[in-house]
């Protein structure tokens, strides 16, 4: 243990060998700093402040020691350490992890926690190759690295030993580790693909992760999911941000920050057809005694009968007409023709009542409901 003058570092006082209890006596007023050297390198002061005066890589405790005064609380509290190294890599080009094919390293900020998501123990900036931190020996740690203008890699792999967030979380049980981030620059597009098909509020579930889905992100066109048969997008907005129709999303412009919610609900579905046509001469809902198809009219439908309207749609050049709807739900189709009134009754192959509605439950696909209309 060595005393020395805070101005100018001069050793005042030295004990070789200081066990338990220490103390320097005979001391004038004054500004000092203590300093610790421990015979064993594989100890540093703990990083638990209480009664622990000295700082964890400094070795160091200043103090002021006024006239007539005694100091008697200079406590070092000491901590077996394993030495853990940090480093972050630029992985921008060849995105796999191998420290080889790196661009350059990276400056970044690194810190570590006991628990993951905990406070944070110790932050450093790292201006070099590698950084170490001190580890208490044989406990649970998780490291964090973040470097300006980059993003971690996503994935775990060869010499990345970081996840997408930016943290590594184990158990140091060893001397003189390496953990390494694959960093790329830029900024991302991220988000989380669930099935939505039973909870249908399109409320993000991590539980149930869906795919394997292809998805494509292209300049100024947003994303695109190109999935399984007879599943897409959720009507229910919420988390969900893709249209149901066109299995896209286009996210607001990247300035400065990344965008981490481009979630996709998924919904397992039914491919739904409508058609109306013009029964003004038989007007008995028999589709081969049609005056003709209709190509103009509006359809919409709802999951109650008169709730909300979930996907009004107006055809103009078609009679035929589809909605993907979510598998095994009760349904409620509407048609309105401008200048025909609906046939008035479900008869033969007319499935709409009075007033132009039709509820079912889904349970097939590829269903075909007609609806007869009578002109005005």
């Amino acid at each position: 243990m060595t005393l020395s003058k805070k101005s100018d570092g001069s050793k005042v006082k030295e004990i070789a060998a200081a066990t338990g209890d220490y103390q320097f006596r005979g001391l004038d007023a004054g500004d000092y700093c203590i300093t610790e050297s421990p015979a064993a390198t594989d100890y540093a002061p703990t990083y638990n402040a209480g009664d622990n005066k000295f700082a964890v890589y400094t070795y160091k405790f200043c103090l002021t020691v006024a006239a007539n005064d005694n100091i008697n609380d200079a406590h070092l509290g000491m901590n077996k350490v394993f030495k853990a190294y940090l480093s972050a890599f630029d992985d921008s080009k060849v995105q796999n992890g191998l420290l080889a094919y790196s661009l350059q390293t990276l400056h970044c900020n690194a810190s570590f926690s006991y628990t993951d998501g905990g406070p944070k123990v110790y932050t450093f900036e790292l201006l070099s190759d590698l950084m170490y931190f001190y580890i208490p020996a044989n406990k649970a740690v998780c490291y964090y690295i973040t470097s300006t203008g980059y993003e971690p890699l996503c994935k775990v792999q060869n010499d990345n030993t970081f996840d997408s967030t930016g943290k590594e979380c184990l158990t140091i049980d060893k001397d003189s580790t390496y953990h390494r981030a694959a960093m790329v620059k830029g900024m991302k597009i991220s988000g989380l693909v669930w099935d939505d098909t039973t909870a249908f509020d399109g409320k993000l579930d991590k539980t149930k992760p869906f795919g394997p889905l292809k998805m494509t992100l292209r300049k100024a066109n947003g994303t695109l999911s190109d999935g399984p048969t007879n599943n897409v997008p959720t009507y229910n907005t919420g988390d969900n941000k893709f249209g149901v129709y066109t299995s896209k999303y286009c996210p607001p412009t990247l300035v400065t920050t990344s965008f981490t919610d481009a979630h996709l609900g998924m919904n397992k579905v039914f491919k739904s057809f409508l058609n109306a046509f013009d029964d003004s001469t038989s007007k008995n809902g028999l589709m081969s005694e049609k005056v003709a198809d209709i190509t103009a009219y509006h359809a919409d439908f709802s999951y109650t009968p008169g709730g909300p309207k979930v996907w009004p749609f107006d055809t103009t050049q078609n009679s035929m007409i589809y909605f993907w709807i979510p598998a095994n739900k009760n349904i409620c189709f509407y048609i309105t023709v401008p200048g025909f009134t609906p046939l008035g009754k479900v008869q033969n192959d007319n499935s709409f009542d009075s007033e132009g509605k039709y509820c079912s439950v889904i349970t097939t696909d590829q269903a075909r409901h007609n609806a007869a209309f009578i002109k005005n």
